[in-house]
């Protein structure tokens, strides 16, 4: 009921070829929605920057994408740790999936929800990360290296304790 001016990034959300949303992304933590979306925006039946038949990256959040669209391999988003039965038949159409949600309780069950699911369409295998932090948040070093270590679901488990992440030129980023 109150107007709170937020400092937020907007990102198109295309989807086969036609613009189907927006959302929003707050800059800093100003007490609003860390996202916000347009109206009737499909998450819940879309991924973002999707492409089929592809060895792919899946992550939670478009900004993730944003940042290691320029790494191999294909990288998408599924707009937050709730994946829907519409976008596991998607991930199914995929020739590997490997899986890096963040690393908190909702990303843990999506990793177990997901791979459970797409395992018998695909290969899945999860990056074991030790960091308390978003994949957009990691340099493009660290996330390669991290995705080398990249193991079969079935040989993966949620780690027990996370490091908080420290780039060379920043503070500690946690999620």
């Amino acid at each position: 009921d109150t107007w709170v001016q937020s400092h937020r990034i907007v990102l198109p959300h295309f989807w086969r070829g036609d613009l189907v949303g927006w959302q929003t992304r707050r800059l800093s933590d100003d007490g609003t929605s860390k996202y916000l979306s347009s109206a009737d925006f499909p998450k819940d039946l879309t991924i973002f920057n999707y492409q089929p038949r592809q060895d792919v990256v899946l992550v939670e959040s478009m900004m993730s994408v944003l940042t290691k669209h320029h790494l191999d391999p294909h990288i998408e988003a599924t707009f937050g740790a709730k994946v829907t039965d519409r976008q596991l038949e998607l991930l199914a159409d995929h020739r590997t999936v490997t899986l890096w949600f963040d690393n908190d309780d909702a990303g843990w069950k999506a990793t177990h929800r997901v791979a459970r699911q797409i395992q018998r369409y695909c290969p899945v295998f999860v990056v074991p990360s030790p960091y308390a932090a978003d994949v957009g948040d990691i340099d493009d070093a660290t996330y390669q290296e991290l995705l080398d270590q990249r193991v079969p679901y079935a040989l993966w488990s949620e780690p027990k304790e996370l490091e908080p992440w420290v780039c060379a030129s920043s503070e500690p980023v946690t999620s």
